[in-house]
């Protein structure tokens, strides 16, 4: 008698297959697994989320154009940008005028604040 392969058991096989190459990838790849995680928790607690799914899809033609070091760049500076808020968001007091102003003396928050600014505007752009 000749034993044949039913569909199910392809797609049985297929799975399995699939799953013991996702346990591979999510065990090579946890640390970044976990920071996307934490990252999209962060946009959801801000109600930011829904904004950021309708922009990508909105403008997923230009973001196909960006440069991948420059995007890798921009999202380390974003969860570098968390980690520090993060880790002063208890000992934060009032800014004052007179110290927002000495913080721009500092390079790295010129930096970003120019960063942000030309973000903004070439945002503010597409958004006429």
């Amino acid at each position: 008698m000749k034993h044949s392969i039913s569909n199910s058991d392809l797609f049985a096989n297929s799975k399995k297959k699939d799953t013991e190459e996702m346990n591979q990838f999510l065990e090579k790849n946890k640390e970044h697994v976990f920071e996307l995680i934490h990252l999209v928790k962060h946009l959801q607690e801000y109600n930011l989320l829904t904004i950021v799914n309708e922009s990508i899809l909105k403008h997923s033609n230009e973001l196909h154009r960006i440069n991948d070091k420059k995007l890798e760049q921009l999202i380390n500076g974003i969860k570098k940008g968390m980690e520090e808020g993060a880790n002063n968001r208890d000992t934060a007091k009032d800014i004052n005028a007179f110290q927002l102003m000495k913080y721009m003396k500092d390079p790295d928050i010129n930096r970003a604040i120019n960063y942000l600014v030309h973000f903004l505007k070439g945002m503010g752009r597409t958004l006429e």
